[in-house]
């Protein structure tokens, strides 16, 4: 990893890259160097071979086998007010820069509201963004190789790149630099950009929702009730589903979640 965190400062040189063998989240080290020093004098990237503690969306972990997934975060302060749209639009850029790693799995990619990377029916990965102190977070994790052993099956089963595409996937600079210029050229944008840049991605987010056309189980005023799913709404980010002639707008993964529990364990974020 040492050489991949060489080769990144060098393509790089706006970014601080720190790369380690082990950590309890890459989301948490970039949490707490914020903490710890008001914010961020430039962007940092944080790679690591494993995490004992993966964070998820909404409480929940993710385990990886160590060397066998992408872990990383970017952390950026923001010259632009923060917006609800910001997590979608990471996905979203993630998404494109893994499409542009590897061309081949385009026809074949989807997200999953509202932040799962998916190949056809399977989860590769996921994307995890927080604001701390105007600063963005967003966390990476892509399953490249063997799958950890999860305690209890995930909402969708899991896959790997090395599953999808028939043949090794390291970390390399060939899959994460495409990942970082998209990042970068989200969350280093100016006021005067961010908004038309975030609705192109969400946009795009929306054009491969995976969801669409299929049923979800759904929380409406407390009701467990099961819904069609139409799509996202690209100027809010609403998950937008219908049940008898009557439209439900759900922006809270909580109220889709198809395990409800905080606990649940899930490949994908980082």
């Amino acid at each position: 990893m040492g050489a991949l965190a060489r080769e990144l400062g060098r393509r790089f040189p706006q970014l601080e890259v720190v790369h380690l063998a082990e950590v309890d989240s890459t989301q948490s080290f970039l949490r707490r160097r914020i903490g710890q020093r008001g914010e961020l004098g430039r962007p940092v990237l944080v790679l690591a071979q494993h995490q004992t503690a993966g964070r998820g969306s909404w409480g929940r972990s993710w385990q990886d086998t160590p060397g066998e997934a992408l872990l990383m975060s970017l952390g950026a302060r923001l010259s632009f007010k923060p917006t609800p749209l910001l997590s979608l639009a990471a996905c979203a850029a993630v998404g494109r820069g893994l499409m542009r790693a590897f061309p081949e799995l385009e026809e074949r990619f989807f997200f999953k509201w509202p932040n799962d990377l998916i190949l056809e029916d399977r989860k590769v990965g996921g994307t995890l963004t927080e604001i701390v102190r105007r600063h963005a977070i967003v966390g990476v994790g892509i399953n490249l190789g063997c799958l950890p052993s999860l305690r209890e099956p995930p909402p969708l089963p899991p896959t790997s790149l090395t599953l999808e595409l028939g043949r090794r996937v390291e970390l390399s600079a060939e899959l994460v630099v495409p990942l970082v210029e998209e990042l970068l050229g989200l969350v280093g944008l100016g006021d005067e950009r961010a908004g038309e840049r975030i609705g192109e991605l969400v946009e795009f987010f929306a054009g491969r929702e995976w969801s669409q056309r299929r049923e979800l189980p759904v929380t409406v005023e407390g009701m467990r009730v099961t819904a069609l799913v139409k799509g996202v709404d690209p100027e809010t980010g609403e998950l937008i589903l219908t049940k008898g002639g009557r439209e439900i707008r759900v922006m809270s993964y909580q109220q889709v979640l198809e395990r409800p529990s905080p606990g649940d364990e899930e490949g994908g974020e980082g």
